[in-house]
């Protein structure tokens, strides 16, 4: 692991220790679900390197409650745990259900069944720690069925996109509503924000930005660089629908690299960046700059491999 500050060393630590918990967790669960999530754990290799959810591309799923609590004292770290876990938790319901709907296949009764069954195990645990973080607060518990319900849209319509022969186009409407599937992102650090969530749109209305400027982001960003491989795939995208899909591979990878698609799309990513760091700095929240300063300088260097790459294919 490199060198680390304290500030990076605090997310370390809060990773492990919610990783730690949901294993005593996935242990009590009956054999079905317990080698689910084994597997799960495992496949997505949650405790290699720096970690999972540390990821410098990877959304703050956890960073969002340390940035916010930061701020705020006195939260009491019981709270900032239970938010940290639940936001853990949630963020691997959404991952199970997402593997699934993307493998694009029937139902494997057996292997399919049990992550379903784990991804509901998921939601459940995720829902209990809301509650722990928030100290029980109605509002919260309000804002959470809003969210998830959200969630659930959005993940409808991209189901219904994906099998759309007619093949309507991916708007700027369309993507603003996928943009939901980001949606429960927002709840572990709101939680944090009770029982001031019914004082004001204030700081939930900030909030909120900055948890959808992030996801508005993060998708630009990933839906660019994975243009190609998508388009393979038959999947499809905000992005590529603007490329212009129907027209192959090769066309889309010229309008990527040598017509400026990529660093159009890289712009709109950085704005968006922009704008959350801009709520985030309303909210008083430090920690978020030099999150997206390392993000930033990551996405520049994948955008620069994609490049690199793209001329070493024209070079044979």
């Amino acid at each position: 692991m490199p060198d680390t500050g304290p500030g990076e060393e605090a997310e370390v630590h809060r990773q492990r220790e919610a990783l730690d918990a949901l294993d005593a967790w996935g242990a009590g669960l009956a054999a079905p679900l317990r080698e689910a999530w084994a597997g799960l754990a495992e496949g997505l290799r949650l405790r290699e390197g720096r970690g999972y959810f540390l990821h410098p591309l990877a959304l703050p799923v956890i960073q969002l409650p340390l940035w916010l609590a930061a701020g705020r004292p006195p939260i009491t770290d019981g709270r900032v745990s239970a938010a940290i876990h639940a936001a853990v938790a949630g963020y691997l319901h959404v991952r199970v259900q997402d593997d699934l709907l993307d493998e694009g296949r029937g139902l494997d009764r057996r292997s399919d069944g049990r992550a379903l069954m784990l991804a509901e195990a998921l939601l459940a645990r995720h829902h209990r720690l809301l509650v722990e973080a928030s100290e029980g607060s109605a509002g919260l518990a309000a804002l959470a069925e809003e969210r998830w319900t959200a969630y659930a849209q959005a993940m409808a319509l991209e189901v219904e996109l994906v099998g759309d022969e007619a093949r309507a186009p991916i708007d700027e409407a369309v993507f603003e509503r996928l943009l939901d599937r980001s949606a429960p992102l927002l709840l572990p650090p709101a939680a944090l924000l009770a029982p001031r969530l019914a004082s004001g749109p204030g700081e939930l209305a900030d909030l909120t930005e900055l948890c959808r400027e992030l996801a508005r982001s993060h998708q630009l960003f990933t839906d660019a660089i994975d243009a190609e491989r998508d388009l393979r795939n038959g999947n499809r995208s905000f992005v590529l629908d603007r490329l212009g899909a129907a027209d192959g591979v090769g066309r889309v990878r010229q309008r990527l690299y040598a017509e400026g698609g990529l660093d159009a799309v890289m712009a709109e990513a950085h704005a968006a960046l922009d704008r959350a760091m801009e709520a985030a700095a309303r909210l008083g929240l430090s920690g978020a700059r030099p999150w997206a300063d390392a993000r930033r300088q990551t996405m520049e260097q994948v955008r620069q491999r994609a490049f690199e790459g793209f001329f070493r294919s024209l070079l044979g």
